[in-house]
Protein backbone atom coordinates (compact mmCIF):
# COMPACT_ATOMS: atom_id res chain seq x y z
CA UNK A 1 0.00 0.00 0.00
CA UNK A 2 1.15 3.45 -0.55
CA UNK A 3 1.44 6.30 1.65
CA UNK A 4 -1.24 7.87 1.93
CA UNK A 5 -2.43 8.85 5.97
CA UNK A 6 -4.87 9.29 8.66
CA UNK A 7 -8.27 10.50 9.66
CA UNK A 8 -9.95 10.84 12.81
CA UNK A 9 -12.13 9.42 14.79
CA UNK A 10 -10.77 6.97 17.54
CA UNK A 11 -7.31 8.30 18.06
CA UNK A 12 -4.47 7.06 19.88
CA UNK A 13 -5.47 6.90 23.61
CA UNK A 14 -4.10 10.62 24.43
CA UNK A 15 -6.05 12.06 21.70
CA UNK A 16 -9.39 10.58 22.11
CA UNK A 17 -11.09 13.18 24.57
CA UNK A 18 -10.06 15.66 22.40
CA UNK A 19 -11.26 13.94 18.74
CA UNK A 20 -14.59 12.94 20.59
CA UNK A 21 -15.24 16.91 21.32
CA UNK A 22 -13.54 18.29 18.16
CA UNK A 23 -15.10 15.77 15.23
CA UNK A 24 -18.26 14.44 16.77
CA UNK A 25 -19.96 13.38 13.94
CA UNK A 26 -20.82 9.78 12.27
CA UNK A 27 -17.65 9.98 10.62
CA UNK A 28 -15.52 10.29 13.40
CA UNK A 29 -17.39 7.88 15.40
CA UNK A 30 -16.33 5.28 12.77
CA UNK A 31 -12.76 6.19 12.58
CA UNK A 32 -9.13 6.13 14.06
CA UNK A 33 -5.94 7.90 13.41
CA UNK A 34 -2.88 6.27 13.47
CA UNK A 35 -1.01 7.86 16.72
CA UNK A 36 2.18 9.24 14.62
CA UNK A 37 -0.10 11.04 12.04
CA UNK A 38 -0.86 14.10 14.01
CA UNK A 39 2.56 14.11 16.26
CA UNK A 40 2.31 17.00 18.34
CA UNK A 41 -0.46 18.63 16.84
CA UNK A 42 -3.94 17.94 17.10
CA UNK A 43 -6.46 16.39 14.92
CA UNK A 44 -7.76 19.63 14.27
CA UNK A 45 -4.79 21.03 12.47
CA UNK A 46 -4.53 18.63 10.14
CA UNK A 47 -8.70 18.61 9.50
CA UNK A 48 -9.90 21.81 10.98
CA UNK A 49 -13.59 22.26 11.60
CA UNK A 50 -15.52 23.57 9.01
CA UNK A 51 -18.65 24.01 11.06
CA UNK A 52 -21.48 23.31 11.83
CA UNK A 53 -23.82 23.24 9.22
CA UNK A 54 -21.56 22.43 6.52
CA UNK A 55 -19.72 18.85 5.90
CA UNK A 56 -16.74 18.06 7.71
CA UNK A 57 -13.33 17.36 6.45
CA UNK A 58 -13.84 13.73 7.27
CA UNK A 59 -16.81 13.52 5.62
CA UNK A 60 -15.48 14.74 2.57
CA UNK A 61 -12.32 12.64 2.36
CA UNK A 62 -14.45 9.51 2.82
CA UNK A 63 -16.40 11.14 0.08
CA UNK A 64 -13.81 11.38 -2.13
CA UNK A 65 -12.03 8.27 -1.15
CA UNK A 66 -14.54 5.91 -1.62
CA UNK A 67 -16.97 7.27 -4.40
CA UNK A 68 -14.85 10.06 -6.03
CA UNK A 69 -13.91 8.18 -8.94
CA UNK A 70 -17.05 6.87 -10.04
CA UNK A 71 -19.81 10.18 -9.23
CA UNK A 72 -17.22 12.73 -10.02
CA UNK A 73 -16.95 12.21 -13.11
CA UNK A 74 -20.79 13.22 -13.70
CA UNK A 75 -20.58 16.11 -11.75
CA UNK A 76 -17.70 17.29 -14.42
CA UNK A 77 -19.99 16.48 -17.36
CA UNK A 78 -23.17 18.12 -15.79
CA UNK A 79 -20.74 21.37 -14.77
CA UNK A 80 -19.60 21.78 -18.39
CA UNK A 81 -23.27 21.46 -20.09
CA UNK A 82 -23.94 24.12 -17.60
CA UNK A 83 -21.40 26.26 -18.33
CA UNK A 84 -21.88 26.29 -21.95
CA UNK A 85 -25.51 26.70 -21.38
CA UNK A 86 -24.83 29.91 -18.82
CA UNK A 87 -22.37 31.39 -21.35
CA UNK A 88 -24.87 31.26 -24.27
CA UNK A 89 -27.14 33.67 -21.97
CA UNK A 90 -27.18 36.92 -23.51
CA UNK A 91 -27.66 38.38 -19.76
CA UNK A 92 -24.10 39.49 -18.65
CA UNK A 93 -24.36 38.91 -14.98
CA UNK A 94 -26.14 35.42 -15.58
CA UNK A 95 -23.25 34.49 -18.20
CA UNK A 96 -20.40 35.75 -15.57
CA UNK A 97 -21.92 34.74 -12.62
CA UNK A 98 -23.26 31.37 -13.27
CA UNK A 99 -20.31 30.80 -15.52
CA UNK A 100 -17.88 31.13 -12.89
CA UNK A 101 -19.40 28.90 -10.59
CA UNK A 102 -20.00 26.49 -12.87
CA UNK A 103 -16.00 26.62 -13.60
CA UNK A 104 -15.19 26.98 -10.43
CA UNK A 105 -17.40 23.49 -9.60
CA UNK A 106 -15.67 21.33 -12.66
CA UNK A 107 -12.19 22.07 -11.55
CA UNK A 108 -13.45 21.29 -8.15
CA UNK A 109 -14.56 18.14 -9.47
CA UNK A 110 -11.44 17.42 -11.71
CA UNK A 111 -9.00 18.56 -8.92
CA UNK A 112 -11.25 15.95 -6.47
CA UNK A 113 -11.31 12.90 -9.15
CA UNK A 114 -7.27 13.19 -9.08
CA UNK A 115 -7.33 12.85 -5.81
CA UNK A 116 -9.45 9.76 -5.10
CA UNK A 117 -6.97 8.35 -8.20
CA UNK A 118 -3.89 9.34 -6.53
CA UNK A 119 -4.98 7.89 -2.83
CA UNK A 120 -6.32 4.90 -3.85
CA UNK A 121 -3.19 3.83 -6.69
CA UNK A 122 -0.86 4.81 -3.22
CA UNK A 123 -3.34 2.31 -1.01
CA UNK A 124 -2.84 -0.41 -4.02
CA UNK A 125 0.66 -0.23 -4.09
CA UNK A 126 1.46 -0.10 -0.54
CA UNK A 127 -0.78 -2.94 0.29
CA UNK A 128 0.47 -5.10 -2.51
CA UNK A 129 4.15 -4.16 -1.64
CA UNK A 130 3.60 -4.70 1.86
CA UNK A 131 5.90 -7.06 3.45
CA UNK A 132 4.09 -8.09 6.62
CA UNK A 133 4.52 -11.05 9.20
CA UNK A 134 1.71 -13.72 9.95
CA UNK A 135 0.72 -14.33 13.68
CA UNK A 136 0.00 -18.18 13.28
CA UNK A 137 3.54 -19.33 12.10
CA UNK A 138 5.80 -15.95 11.82
CA UNK A 139 6.52 -16.37 8.06
CA UNK A 140 6.62 -13.56 5.72
CA UNK A 141 4.33 -12.61 3.56
CA UNK A 142 3.06 -10.32 0.72
CA UNK A 143 -0.58 -9.71 0.19
CA UNK A 144 0.28 -10.35 -3.20
CA UNK A 145 1.21 -13.77 -2.54
CA UNK A 146 -2.57 -14.52 -2.45
CA UNK A 147 -3.37 -13.60 -6.06
CA UNK A 148 -6.33 -15.19 -7.47
CA UNK A 149 -8.34 -14.88 -4.91
CA UNK A 150 -10.75 -12.09 -3.91
CA UNK A 151 -9.00 -10.24 -0.91
CA UNK A 152 -10.46 -7.86 2.35
CA UNK A 153 -7.25 -6.17 3.40
CA UNK A 154 -8.20 -4.55 6.47
CA UNK A 155 -5.62 -2.26 8.67
CA UNK A 156 -6.76 -2.39 12.11
CA UNK A 157 -5.70 -1.33 15.78
CA UNK A 158 -6.21 -2.48 19.59
CA UNK A 159 -5.66 0.81 20.20
CA UNK A 160 -8.71 1.93 17.96
CA UNK A 161 -12.41 1.56 19.02
CA UNK A 162 -13.99 1.38 16.18
CA UNK A 163 -11.85 -1.28 14.45
CA UNK A 164 -12.75 -3.38 18.11
CA UNK A 165 -15.88 -2.75 17.54
CA UNK A 166 -16.29 -3.99 13.46
CA UNK A 167 -14.24 -7.14 14.38
CA UNK A 168 -16.53 -9.31 15.23
CA UNK A 169 -18.29 -8.70 11.94
CA UNK A 170 -15.50 -8.90 10.35
CA UNK A 171 -14.59 -12.40 11.53
CA UNK A 172 -18.26 -13.64 10.69
CA UNK A 173 -17.56 -12.76 7.23
CA UNK A 174 -14.24 -14.25 6.90
CA UNK A 175 -15.44 -17.34 8.35
CA UNK A 176 -18.89 -17.43 5.78
CA UNK A 177 -17.32 -16.61 2.63
CA UNK A 178 -13.98 -18.65 3.45
CA UNK A 179 -15.29 -21.36 0.93
CA UNK A 180 -16.37 -18.89 -1.63
CA UNK A 181 -13.18 -17.83 -2.84
CA UNK A 182 -12.75 -14.64 -0.01
CA UNK A 183 -9.04 -13.74 1.74
CA UNK A 184 -9.64 -11.52 5.10
CA UNK A 185 -6.38 -10.58 5.79
CA UNK A 186 -6.52 -7.88 8.81
CA UNK A 187 -3.02 -5.97 9.07
CA UNK A 188 -1.71 -4.11 11.97
CA UNK A 189 1.42 -1.94 12.46
CA UNK A 190 1.59 -2.94 16.01
CA UNK A 191 4.26 -5.16 18.10
CA UNK A 192 3.47 -9.01 17.82
CA UNK A 193 3.13 -9.49 21.39
CA UNK A 194 0.49 -6.31 22.02
CA UNK A 195 -1.65 -8.61 19.30
CA UNK A 196 -1.26 -11.61 21.14
CA UNK A 197 -2.04 -10.37 24.15
CA UNK A 198 -5.19 -8.55 23.00
CA UNK A 199 -6.48 -11.72 21.22
CA UNK A 200 -10.05 -10.99 20.16
CA UNK A 201 -11.72 -14.64 19.07
CA UNK A 202 -12.90 -12.46 15.80
CA UNK A 203 -9.07 -11.84 14.51
CA UNK A 204 -8.57 -15.99 14.59
CA UNK A 205 -11.48 -16.19 11.52
CA UNK A 206 -8.78 -14.05 9.28
CA UNK A 207 -5.06 -13.75 8.10
CA UNK A 208 -3.61 -12.18 10.96
CA UNK A 209 -0.36 -9.80 10.49
CA UNK A 210 1.51 -7.70 11.24
CA UNK A 211 4.07 -5.16 9.46
CA UNK A 212 6.62 -2.31 10.32
CA UNK A 213 5.11 1.19 9.51
CA UNK A 214 6.50 3.25 7.11
CA UNK A 215 6.35 7.23 8.42
CA UNK A 216 3.77 8.77 7.32
CA UNK A 217 3.25 11.08 4.55
CA UNK A 218 2.15 14.51 5.58
CA UNK A 219 -0.96 16.32 4.39
CA UNK A 220 -3.87 14.71 3.57
CA UNK A 221 -1.99 11.59 1.86
CA UNK A 222 -0.56 10.97 5.23
CA UNK A 223 -4.09 11.19 6.84
CA UNK A 224 -5.76 8.22 4.75
CA UNK A 225 -2.57 6.12 5.57
CA UNK A 226 -3.05 6.50 9.25
CA UNK A 227 -6.68 5.96 9.05
CA UNK A 228 -7.71 3.06 11.19
CA UNK A 229 -9.75 1.01 10.53
CA UNK A 230 -9.19 1.01 6.20
CA UNK A 231 -10.82 -1.83 4.34
CA UNK A 232 -9.76 -2.35 0.71
CA UNK A 233 -11.18 -5.50 -1.72
CA UNK A 234 -9.27 -6.32 -4.36
CA UNK A 235 -10.53 -8.45 -7.06
CA UNK A 236 -8.82 -11.87 -8.80
CA UNK A 237 -6.34 -9.71 -10.34
CA UNK A 238 -5.58 -7.61 -7.65
CA UNK A 239 -7.49 -4.37 -8.39
CA UNK A 240 -8.22 -2.35 -6.23
CA UNK A 241 -12.40 -2.29 -6.28
CA UNK A 242 -13.25 -0.96 -3.08
CA UNK A 243 -11.95 1.32 -0.31
CA UNK A 244 -14.11 1.73 2.63
CA UNK A 245 -13.05 4.21 5.64
CA UNK A 246 -13.93 4.09 8.83
CA UNK A 247 -15.95 1.10 11.04
CA UNK A 248 -18.16 -1.40 8.96
CA UNK A 249 -21.07 -4.07 8.66
CA UNK A 250 -21.24 -7.38 7.96
CA UNK A 251 -24.00 -6.37 5.29
CA UNK A 252 -20.63 -3.34 4.44
CA UNK A 253 -18.27 -6.15 3.86
CA UNK A 254 -20.93 -8.19 1.51
CA UNK A 255 -21.97 -5.34 -0.43
CA UNK A 256 -18.34 -4.62 -1.13
CA UNK A 257 -17.31 -8.40 -2.30
CA UNK A 258 -20.88 -8.85 -4.03
CA UNK A 259 -19.57 -6.10 -6.18
CA UNK A 260 -16.51 -7.72 -7.37
CA UNK A 261 -18.37 -10.38 -8.90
Amino acid sequence: MAKTSTLPSAFSPTRAALVSRTHANAVGRRCGIHPTAVKERGPESVLPSMGRFLPSPQQILVFLVERGETVLPFAIVLAVVGLVWAWRRPRRLLRYGAGGLLLLAALLSVAGVLFAHTVRADLRRRTLDLRFETLDDGHAHRVADWKGKVMVVNYWATWCEPCRRELPDLGRFARDYRDRGVTVITLTDEAPETVRRWGDPALLQTVRGVFTADTPATGLAGVVLGWRPVTLVLDRRSAVRSVLLGAQSYDAFERAVREVG
